[in-house]
């Protein structure tokens, strides 16, 4: 650190980090030449799907029972893939947004950052007593390569496309879906319903743009992680297109009587998004660095 005015001798006692491209001879006379100096490739960051939801079970001691709401007067920086700022739960919660991923303006086509921000400050629906269930409307247009890299096998792909919570026994997880494929690239296509990681249930659509449905009884001995997969059998040499579109009925874990579903764990506080991973829900660690960057300066 230089004092003000002062001149600079042309040698670092110590510099910060930083990412970039470095020649493979460069990143070897650096090592060379300070010992201590920590090189990584700039490895793939991805989100986490898997049981968020019973990761947030903190709600019920954090703000119900012991009334933490949040400091009124901070944000909270959320690094993920980014928000969407007109979600019902979400209104004047959004004060600030900064993407490192490419050039749109405040949004999430993943949705993952969006559930974050909601588990954090949402504001809530549907109350405990509630006789109607929360509905989830999931669609997508992909290419193969989207989410693979390989595309010369011929064999099925499985692909997560929702988790949750499902606790209020002698009720019933509905699934309706539809997809559209060509038949000379996919020749079979799935909705698959998994139980703590056990297949429970599937639908084979065999006729593209054909409504199907999953209608899945909750038992006491089946309340708890439920997610959805779609899988697809590839033709070979091929890399096929498609789209999905389903709504998926069911209701959601309950913490104790009078709780409003999907109501944050600090509610009385701001969200500060910052887009660091991409549709599929992938990143760099570059851009992370650069977002937490961020965050610590203002």
């Amino acid at each position: 650190i230089l004092k003000e005015n002062g001149d600079w001798n042309s040698s670092f006692s110590n510099f910060s980090g930083f990412a970039g491209l470095i020649p493979v001879e460069n990143i070897t006379a650096y090592t060379s030449k300070f010992p201590d100096i920590n090189i990584n490739t700039n490895e793939i960051i991805e989100v986490q799907m898997n049981y968020a939801s019973v990761q947030t079970q903190a709600a019920n001691s954090s703000w119900y029972v012991n009334g933490y709401n949040g400091d009124t007067n901070s944000s909270i920086a959320v690094m993920d893939s980014g928000v969407n700022p007109n979600h019902d739960f979400l209104q004047g919660k959004i004060i600030g947004w900064q993407n490192f991923v490419d050039q749109e303006i405040i949004s999430d086509n993943n949705g993952h950052g969006t559930f974050i921000s909601s588990v954090i400050t949402g504001t809530g629906t549907k109350n405990y007593n509630s006789s109607s269930p929360s509905i989830v409307q999931l669609q997508g247009n992909y290419s193969h390569l989207d989410f693979f890299d390989e595309y010369l096998p011929s064999k099925n792909y499985s692909i997560k496309i929702f988790t949750a919570n499902v606790s209020k026994t002698n009720s019933q997880l509905v699934i309706n879906s539809t997809s559209n494929f060509q038949l000379s690239e996919i020749d079979n296509f799935w909705f698959e319903l998994y139980y703590d990681s056990s297949l429970v249930n599937t639908i084979s659509i065999q006729t593209p743009t054909q409504y199907y449905s999953i209608n899945q009884d909750i038992t006491p001995t089946k309340s708890g992680i439920y997610d959805v997969y779609i899988k697809y059998h590839k033709k070979s040499n091929s890399v096929p297109e498609f789209s999905f579109n389903s709504s998926i009925s069911y209701f959601p874990e309950a913490y104790i009587e009078n709780y409003t579903h999907f109501t944050g764990i600090a509610n009385a506080t701001k969200i500060v998004a910052y887009k660091v991973v991409n549709q599929t829900g992938k990143g760099y660690v570059s851009d992370l660095i650069s977002a937490m960057e961020s965050a610590i300066q203002n």
